[in-house]
């Protein structure tokens, strides 16, 4: 159900229509209204995009990517990834990063955690080395 959609509804009586309809339209209206307040993606905090700048969610579904890739990149961009802090909402486990003990967050885990420094400054070197400069 998305916004064109609810722009092609015919006007219908309330007395006289189903309660299946009714139901179906005011959870779909609302279900709308959440989704359009809601930000395109979770990192937009941490990585602000360029002003103007949209998602390109058509490149995640590309031919050229396979399937499971552009799942797991949709889960990521939504924040759709099981962390420490999201299980532990619904287990008896820590929310702490098992590697450095912090709270593990999708940003934690991405970008923040100690063990992933060495990896950013390897690539960096490799970076700067072909005198890419950021």
């Amino acid at each position: 159900f998305t916004a064109s959609r609810l722009h092609k509804l015919q006007p219908v009586r309330f007395q006289t229509a189903p309660r299946k309809h009714l139901y179906t339209l005011v959870l779909h209206t609302l279900h709308l209204l959440t989704l359009t307040s809601c930000p395109d993606t979770k990192w937009r905090d941490l990585l602000p995009p360029l002003e103007g700048e949209k998602p390109r969610w058509a490149s995640l579904h590309s031919s050229l990517v396979p399937r499971p890739a552009g799942d797991v990149s949709w889960r990521l961009l939504h924040g759709a990834v099981s962390t420490g802090v999201y299980l532990a909402r619904f287990t008896p486990i820590p929310d702490t990063c098992p590697c450095c003990g912090m709270r593990e967050t999708l940003a934690h885990i991405y970008l923040e955690c100690a063990r992933l420094q060495p990896l950013f400054r390897l690539l960096l070197d490799i970076l700067l080395r072909f005198w890419l400069h950021f």
